[in-house]
């Protein structure tokens, strides 16, 4: 069975100096990686001023300055996972509302597809993906699947040099959402690298929480908690900032829509504008969080089809994350995919979009002295001199600036770059294409 492990939190507060080597979906069944924290953070008394009532602009910069302030100079109390949810049930419990809750069931799958869980970092024991054992492994390679606007990446992803960014983008991804914390006692090691070097690759880069709240005291402390580390790696004001609401062992216990708003609210609060919410759709499914009163184009929802075509699903919302498997030839791992349909974690390439076609074709590359590119319209990576006469499988075509450029593979099926086609000539299969030589030879073996 096809296991993929999830980073352990065995121990209290943050993770920041050990970033592990990106996971496979091979075939694991334990781990030994314990991760190790380094730093203290305590989210108690940031932001305790009254916010119920409306500031005027001048006391609302200075509340929103002192707010920063007050982040960016606390010192964080150790607690363990079980500490803070259990403070959370005992908050939920005493909270103004005496509401029964009825427990809803809460399925990871269905006939159709599945849907995340089990996906955090602070679990107390080995946690596998489970339900991701049915998905099928896909690659960029494939043309026959939704749109692929944007990546998002964790601890296990490792750091992803800018080189590999560069090749997540020659296939169409120009963003990625990067996983910053989880609750008040979890920080990405990796995660100052992921941003730094997508930003150098040209991608544009949002961030995610993990959430583990349960009332709106709570979500405030963890929106805190997301926007110090914000702050410490420079990220712009704008940058998308989002609420990853999918905790199983939290589903049944609060007002995910209320306390998810207030989490929004604080982040405003404290000049982080631009946020979005991402959530199973079985969440929504099931009545457990309201789309609408968040914002449909706000909404990021998460289901992971059996069988895959190009059919962009769940339109009505932001984007849509339709698998957890994907892979890139020549970057290590498997990664969750999007489509971005509101265009919040992609970029808007429109006027100079790249529309990768179907070519299927082995070319022999016959010409000399024809770049070789790192994407359609990246960088030269390489000479057609260095390849000629040789064989390569182009799969996919694209017409860009009035030429039209073939992507090589090798018989890796490793991406070689891309070549103006005029560069080459249509291949008898992998025998290639009989070529001019003109030389004589002596035969010096038996």
């Amino acid at each position: 069975m096809k296991k993929k492990i999830v980073a352990l939190g065995m121990t209290s507060t943050l993770l920041i100096g050990f970033c592990p080597l990106p996971i496979y979906a091979t075939d694991i069944d334990t781990t030994t990686s314990k991760v190790l924290y380094d730093s203290e953070i305590d989210v108690e008394n940031i932001g305790s001023g009254d916010t119920s009532s409306e500031l005027s602009t001048t006391e609302s910069s200075e509340f929103v300055e002192d707010s920063i302030e007050n982040i960016e100079s606390s010192t964080f109390e150790e607690t363990t996972q079980e500490e803070y949810v259990g403070n959370q049930e005992q908050a939920s419990d005493s909270s103004d509302s005496n509401e029964m809750i009825q427990e809803i069931e809460i399925p990871d799958f269905d006939e159709e597809q599945t849907y995340p869980s089990r996906r955090s970092d602070l679990t107390t024991s080995p946690t596998t993906f489970s339900t991701f054992s049915s998905l099928p492994a896909i690659s960029a390679t494939d043309i026959n699947l939704p749109d692929k606007n944007f990546i998002d990446v964790a601890s296990w992803n490792g750091e992803i040099s800018v080189e590999e960014y560069k090749i997540i983008k020659s296939y169409g991804v120009t963003g990625v959402v990067v996983k910053l914390t989880e609750a008040t006692s979890y920080q990405n090691p990796c995660a100052e690298k992921q941003v730094a070097n997508a930003l150098a690759a040209g991608l544009k880069v949002s961030v995610y929480h993990y959430s583990w709240f349960t009332d709106k005291n709570s979500a405030r402390e963890e929106a805190d908690y997301f926007a110090k580390m914000a702050i410490r790696l420079n990220l712009p004001k704008d940058t998308v900032m989002v609420n990853d609401i999918e905790e199983s062992q939290i589903a049944n216990n609060n007002n995910h829509t209320d306390n998810s708003k207030e989490f929004e609210k604080r982040l405003g609060e404290l000049g982080f504008t631009n946020v979005n919410h991402y959530v199973g759709l079985n969440w929504i499914n099931v009545g457990l969080i309201d789309p609408v009163s968040l914002g449909n184009t706000k909404m990021w929802v998460a289901a992971y089809p059996y069988t895959l075509n190009t059919t962009n699903r769940y339109t009505e919302y932001g984007a849509w994350q339709w698998s957890s498997r994907l892979s890139f030839p020549g970057v290590a791992g498997e990664f969750d995919i999007s489509a971005d349909y509101a265009q919040n974690y992609s970029k808007n390439d429109s006027e100079n979009k790249i529309d990768l076609k179907k070519y299927d074709k082995f070319v022999t590359i016959t010409h000399r002295n024809y770049p070789i590119l790192k994407s359609v319209d990246g960088d030269k990576k390489d000479n057609s001199d260095n390849h000629y006469g040789k064989v390569y499988e182009a799969k996919q075509y694209a017409d860009y600036n009035g030429i039209r450029y073939i992507s090589l593979y090798n018989n890796k099926g490793l991406l070689v770059g891309y070549i103006n086609e005029g560069a080459t000539q249509i291949a008898n299969g992998q025998n290639g294409v009989y070529q001019t030589y003109n030389q004589y030879v002596t035969i010096k073996s038996k």
